[in-house]
């Protein structure tokens, strides 16, 4: 008979050779596609709504995120994204330059403040 025990961090299983060595008895289970909320649809699409996502494909920089991650979705190259290096530099500049007007804002809005 299997059990496991936890020693500070680490979990010890105990096991027996039959147990190991007979077939698994977990039954896989599929999800049902329509709670997904992946990157990848059903239909093998970009889900620009996944939460895994973090809002990037919204917002100042939506464009060239989606054309980045688009041309590493879909790449061949090898390795993969190796043609996509100037998306990703267009989808970095847009980010620093959003980051540099958000910060120039949120300093005029405290200046304002004092």
């Amino acid at each position: 008979m299997s059990y496991c025990r936890k020693e500070e961090k680490d979990y010890i299983i105990f096991t027996t050779t039959e147990e190991l060595t007979s077939p698994s008895q977990i039954e896989k289970v599929s999800p049902d596609t329509e709670d997904i909320d992946g990157i990848i649809t059903p239909e093998g699409d970009i889900n620009w709504d996944c939460p895994c996502l973090n809002g990037m494909a919204d917002g100042p920089c939506a464009e060239t995120f989606k054309s980045a991650f688009t041309c590493f979705f879909y790449s061949e190259a090898d390795p993969k994204g190796s043609d996509c290096i100037e998306q990703f530099k267009l989808f970095s500049q847009c980010t620093i330059e959003s980051s540099d007007s958000s910060n120039l804002e949120h300093n005029k809005a405290n200046d304002d403040v004092k």
